[in-house]
């Protein structure tokens, strides 16, 4: 059996063994992370969590019977608000493969005091692309940047031109033709997860214990002594 893709080019069993096997290993650690910070502050913001459970229950379906995660707007804005808070790499680098400019969708001064509206790379350079700056920077996303509100992507406040990443406008899953392959099975299992906790438990946070974030590899949740540690207090609904 085989797979014609897009391209007409052909996809051996074999070889979509391979990519599942690159997207269930490689996605793990990554979208574990992302449920924990997404509980985290659905634990902190009680009401945000009782909205989350009301459409939950709502479940709306396919024309099949099934669960339409897609059409259920407050899940999806919780999702994407994490990804945008909370990017399991918060900066990557690429190196440049030849002399070129970067151009600057906003001018900057420089160390000289000269005004730029591009920046020269040479060939060889290490770029080094912040992620988590982008994705809090104000004049993109509002005053609220540093704050936690899935409402904004419900309220259409969040920028819909010269798209960068494969999802949401965001560069949580990178972008162009390094883009995280498995994004979109990253996110339908942030869906279904997601769905079945906050539809059985309810989640608050322990007055003893703090979740902060530490970068190791990835962004992940570490309590006061720096121990990858994310406590809840759970309770069944």
């Amino acid at each position: 059996m085989l797979l014609r893709t897009e391209t007409n080019k052909s996809l051996r069993p074999e070889d979509i063994v391979a990519q599942t096997s690159v997207m269930m290993i490689g996605g793990e650690d990554t979208t574990a992370y992302t449920l924990a910070w997404a509980l985290f502050e659905l634990a902190k913001n009680s009401k945000l969590q009782d909205a989350l459970r009301g459409e939950i229950h709502e479940r709306p379906r396919t024309s099949r019977g099934d669960v339409a995660y897609d059409s259920m707007p407050l899940l999806n804005a919780t999702i994407k608000e994490t990804l945008r808070m909370y990017p399991v790499r918060p900066w990557t680098y690429r190196v440049a493969t030849k002399d070129t400019f970067i151009p600057l969708s906003e001018s900057i001064i420089s160390t000289t005091g000269q005004r730029l509206n591009q920046i020269q790379v040479k060939k060889g350079q290490l770029v080094t692309l912040g992620f988590a700056s982008y994705q809090k920077l104000e004049s993109r996303w509002g005053e609220d940047s540093g704050q936690f509100k899935p409402d904004r992507w419900i309220e259409n406040r969040v920028p819909q031109s010269d798209a960068i990443g494969p999802y949401a406008n965001l560069l949580a899953f990178s972008g162009g033709s390094h883009a995280c392959v498995g994004w979109r099975l990253a996110v339908l299992e942030m869906q279904v997860i997601l769905s079945e906790l906050i539809d059985k438990f309810t989640f608050s946070l322990p007055a003893e214990e703090s979740i902060e974030p530490r970068y190791m590899t990835n962004l992940m949740p570490t309590n006061s002594d720096g121990q990858k540690r994310a406590a809840f207090c759970v309770q069944r609904v």
